[in-house]
């Protein structure tokens, strides 16, 4: 075992830690959208707090041991390493701000609420401006595991993760109605009666 393989290592389990909060929170969020009352909403909202510090550990492992490898390894002209580490930095330090901005102001009024959610409270939960933040930076983390995977050119280094962060986007905002209440999923297939 050499020093490079041990670094990344830790790259791998920052990544990890990224993917893990961010499946913390898409799942939280999702049920908090759809929490009738408090009872309901109170266990989701303790996931964020995790989620919030699993974004902030993620993206310090994955930074430095990324930039060491890149030292070790490749070089700062290296167009895939590069935009990938500027990537997975703003999605650490955008997700870790919009998770624990949220999560602290949900948790305030966690503890300040009883009964059922009301609708100002429920836009809270459902902002579409934080929802397609998220979910552009699931799509742009799974863009960087594609060039990290595939070491393309500078072009499509950028045009990848660029692309699955605009989808991410437009996917978290169809998700999340202007109400708060996440559309309800379709069924994967019809049950057909058998034929008498």
């Amino acid at each position: 075992m050499n020093l490079y393989t041990t670094l990344l290592f830790f790259h791998v389990f920052g990544l990890v830690a990224l993917f893990g909060a961010l499946v913390l929170l898409q799942n939280a969020g999702r049920g908090l959208r759809q929490a009738r009352n408090w009872d309901e909403a109170n266990p989701l909202v303790d996931l964020l707090r995790p989620a919030a510090g699993m974004f902030g550990v993620g993206g310090v492992l994955l930074l430095v041991s990324g930039l060491w490898m890149t030292v070790l390894q490749w070089s700062f002209a290296t167009p895939w390493a590069m935009i990938g580490l500027v990537v997975l930095i703003l999605a650490a330090v955008i997700g870790g701000i919009t998770v624990g901005r949220m999560a602290a102001h949900l948790r305030r009024l966690a503890r300040q609420s009883h009964g059922s959610i009301d609708d100002a409270t429920r836009a809270t939960f459902a902002g579409r401006g934080t929802w397609s933040t998220i979910f552009a930076i699931n799509f742009a983390v799974v863009g960087v595991m594609w060039i990290m995977t595939t070491k393309p050119d500078t072009l499509m280094s950028i045009v990848i993760p660029l692309a699955l962060a605009i989808i991410g986007a437009l996917v978290g905002w169809a998700v999340v109605t202007p109400h708060g209440v996440q559309r309800p999923a379709r069924p994967p297939f019809r049950h057909r009666q058998p034929a008498s």
